[in-house]
C-alpha cells in the first residue's frame, strides 16, 4: 500500500525542521541554515566532520513532511593550532 502525502505548509515545516536541527546538542555549535520548498529541504553551512554532516541530514529524516533533503553542508577540517604546528616544528 502507497504511503499517504500530507501537505504540509511550508511555515509549519520550516518550524519543525528548525527545532530538529536546534535538538541536535553535536549540531548546536555549527551555524546551519536551510531552505524549505514543497519538493525538498537543503541544508547549507559549514561543520568540521563528515560525521556531522550526516548528523544533520539525519535529523531530518525523521521530521514528518520532509520529502527530500538536499545536503550541502561543506565540511571544513580546522586548521592546526599555533600551538599544534610550533611543538611539531
Amino acid at each position: 500500500m502507497p504511503a499517504l502525502l500530507v501537505s504540509i505548509p511550508l511555515g509549519e515545516l520550516a518550524s519543525r525542521v528548525e527545532q530538529a536541527l536546534a535538538g541536535c546538542l553535536a549540531l548546536a555549535r555549527y551555524e546551519l541554515a536551510f531552505d524549505v520548498e514543497p519538493v525538498a529541504v537543503t541544508l547549507r553551512g559549514q561543520v568540521t566532520s563528515y560525521y556531522h554532516k550526516q548528523l544533520a541530514q539525519e535529523s531530518l529524516q525523521r521530521v514528518a513532511g520532509v520529502r527530500a533533503i538536499r545536503n550541502e553542508i561543506k565540511v571544513c577540517r580546522p586548521t592546526a593550532s599555533r600551538s599544534t604546528a610550533n611543538a611539531s616544528s
